[in-house]
């Protein structure tokens, strides 16, 4: 999809049979501890491990602790770069560090043990000599900015990812981040996300903003984007906050539409980039237990409309909509507690097949009649 007035009738580069030949996940592995472990172990510990974007601290010596390890690691910029280091002294494991800001050194509130932005330690009180306990530090890779420290090189899993360039955070400034606990399965939420069956019926707002029947879906051994065209060149908005953020966006441009309606890609398992007119939005799921998710929104917008701009945000990607919008897409999910023990519907993909593409990336394949 190169140009918005361009129709693209649901086009998918997935073989149609591959999706014919899945089958619904059992019901167990959405609540069975022992599954879940094998998830952890096998596509968790083993995965990418996104843990930040650079934007999130720009300036030599600026930290970002992440709330999500419950403040344990930091985000910090010292002069060779970001690293990411242990937020617990080596002393008597009290917090250095909360939330964001800017710092020369690292200092204990609690025995003023002094760290530099590398976290070597350079003086603790009463010692002599000054011990040699540095605080743990851990490896960075870096894609357009965003920071992995797993075990999976994350430019290699996207180097044939052709959707590079519509990600790139060139002038983009970090707004803010929000976690959202979910009371469901994380595949839950990947289920969703992964088909564009149930935008028309979910999202006022946005059914009008995209067009769910003019889409694009592409597919890599470790990725997948779904493109949405804008839908009737924007003229018609139900939604008050769509119809501002219409006029806004065409003004900002000089009437010209924009490249597409949105872009959702992912990272498997569990990273997801959506690209907006005007914002950038990584979310990335954080599985707590079979039945318990941490979604971590991190919101990114160009500088002239953080700055001076801020109606050019898009509904979707403004962190009180985002965060109402997530949970409306998945209010029915908690109720699948109700059915666990009931066997899987055997339904064949929905009659615009390519709608739903994505989801053939979770089930398994079926067993192939004798």
């Amino acid at each position: 999809m190169n140009a918005p007035e361009a129709r693209i009738t649901r086009r998918s580069n997935l073989d149609a049979a591959q999706i014919g030949r899945t089958a619904p996940l059992p019901i167990s592995w959405y609540f069975d501890p022992g599954w879940f472990e094998r998830e952890m172990l096998l596509l968790f510990e083993k995965g990418p491990g996104y843990v930040g974007h650079e934007l999130m601290v720009p300036n030599v010596g600026d930290y970002y602790t992440l709330p999500w390890t419950e403040h344990g690691k930091v985000l910090l910029r010292g002069e060779q770069g970001v690293g990411l280091l242990s937020n617990t002294c080596r002393h008597r494991q009290g917090l250095l560090l909360e939330g964001k800001g800017n710092a020369q050194n690292i200092v204990c509130p609690l025995h003023r043990w002094t760290y530099d932005l590398n976290g070597k330690l350079l003086g603790a009180p009463d010692f002599d000599p000054t011990p040699d306990c540095s605080l743990p530090k851990t490896a960075l890779r870096n894609w357009h900015g965003l920071l992995f420290a797993g075990a999976r090189d994350p430019t290699a899993d996207l180097a044939d990812f052709p959707l590079a360039a519509d990600y790139d955070f060139s002038g983009y400034v970090f707004d803010k981040a929000i976690a959202d606990e979910l009371p469901f399965n994380w595949k839950n939420f990947l289920e969703i996300f992964l088909e564009l069956y149930h935008v028309e019926a979910v999202h006022p707002g946005l059914q009008r903003w995209v067009d769910a029947g003019n889409y694009e879906w592409g597919f890599g051994s470790r990725w997948s984007y779904q493109i949405m065209g804008v839908k009737e060149e924007l003229r018609s908005q139900i939604s008050p906050n769509y119809t501002r953020y219409r006029d806004a966006v065409l003004a900002y441009t000089g009437g010209r539409l924009p490249k597409y309606g949105t872009v959702w890609s992912i990272l498997y398992p569990n990273v997801m980039i959506e690209w907006y007119p005007c914002a950038l939005v990584v979310s990335t799921l954080i599985p707590r237990g079979p039945e318990h998710t941490t979604n971590i929104v991190e919101f990114y917008y160009p500088e002239e409309v953080q700055a001076f701009e801020r109606h050019l945000r898009p509904p979707a990607a403004r962190p009180q909509g985002a965060v109402a919008g997530r949970r409306g897409r998945h209010r029915p999910v908690p109720l699948a507690a109700r059915g666990r023990h009931d066997p899987p519907a055997r339904l064949d993909p929905p009659r615009d097949g390519a709608a739903a593409d994505g989801l053939g990336r979770l089930r398994p394949a079926r067993p192939s009649a004798a």
